[in-house]
């Protein structure tokens, strides 16, 4: 074989090695494109279900408060042991559903404390004397105010028995508002007696009011731990473990008060991300999902692109080393053929 021949084949099997690899670094960006873009199909997917399974669960708050102000309206009277039974008795079978709430109460809307005072001390309970010695800081105080009366859970001496909402002004504002409005109310994270809660508030009217001039009696009040809002968002989720989930009452999600870390992801990481937003009453709260793009992917998954491009790599390479030492190799035996006839 001439010089010139084999220089021509050994040119064309190195034009073929590199088309090959081109060929297989663009079908491994290929392929690597295809599972982003699947991972982020499927993070869509779970994003809007973790927005409707947290709307799911206001929805819940919001019928236990709804259902409360109906039993309010449609009795002349609701005692204090009727208002605890009836919330036994209607959601004891929904205990999971009952872990971020803290309290539900009847509220009062109070015009003269003074008043109120004496029709406490005078309430008849199962226990003498049980509220003989109740008061109000702001007894004195002739501005209207809004008195926590029935709780439950109903425990003995609670710190919000007798507390008036008026003292905070977040507080205030709010039942202001739910009157004004004749509407769901809900707070921002309110620190009261040293805990963090959310607050969603209901009106409930008077019995005999007309559609048109409603009048607020009292309130029916949820208060909520917001770091255990949403708790089991996650358990219907087949990819929950590789999600983190952020609600926040500000559109920059700063101060998020309530957040879920499944996976680790660093700052200068790529990253998938949705930003949803979901009514809480009448505030608006921001919901941020976040995951790795390899989301719902197991190991062999993630590297598979790799795998795939240094695997046909190499076996392209061999092929060229198999090629050339063959081309060389005949070489020889020519060349030892025209010097030993």
């Amino acid at each position: 074989m001439s010089k010139t021949n084999q220089k021509k084949e050994l040119f064309i099997a190195l034009l073929l090695l590199l088309v090959l690899l081109t060929m297989n670094f663009t079908l491994r960006q290929i392929t690597q494109a295809r599972q982003v873009a699947i991972a982020k199909e499927s993070f869509e997917e779970a994003s809007l279900d973790i927005k409707e399974l947290t709307e799911k669960k206001i929805t819940i708050y919001k019928d236990i408060l709804y259902f409360g102000k109906k039993f309010f309206e449609a009795s002349d009277f609701v005692s204090r042991m009727e208002f605890n039974t009836f919330y036994i008795d209607t959601f004891s079978n929904k205990r999971e559903d009952f872990n971020a709430i803290d309290l539900i109460a009847y509220v009062e809307k109070v015009n003269d404390k003074k008043s109120y005072l004496n029709k406490i001390r005078t309430e008849k309970t199962q226990t003498p004397f049980q509220f003989l010695y109740f008061n109000l800081t702001t007894a004195e105080d002739k501005s209207t105010g809004y008195i926590f009366n029935y709780i439950t859970p109903n425990i003995d001496g609670s710190r919000y028995f007798g507390y008036d909402a008026a003292e905070n002004q977040q507080l205030k504002d709010a039942f202001l508002k739910s009157e004004s409005e004749l509407s769901l109310v809900s707070t921002r994270v309110v620190n009261l007696f040293g805990k963090d809660t959310i607050f969603l508030i209901q009106p409930v009217f008077g019995k005999n009011t007309q559609l048109k001039a409603k009048t607020v009696n009292g309130y029916i009040v949820m208060g909520i731990n917001p770091t255990k809002m949403f708790d089991g968002i996650f358990s219907s989720q087949e990819i929950g473990k590789a999600i983190n989930m952020e609600t926040s009452f500000f559109i920059d999600n700063k101060d998020p008060f309530y957040y879920e870390t499944n996976t680790t992801l660093s700052k200068d990481e790529e990253k998938l991300q949705s930003f949803k937003h979901i009514m809480l009453g009448d505030k608006e709260i921001f919901l941020k999902t976040e995951s790795s793009t390899h989301v719902n992917q197991n190991l062999f998954e993630r590297l598979f692109p790799d795998i795939l491009f240094f695997g046909s790599s190499f076996i392209v390479l061999g092929f060229f080393v198999y090629v050339v030492s063959a081309s060389m190799d005949k070489e020889e035996k020519e060349d030892r053929q025209k010097i030993d006839p």
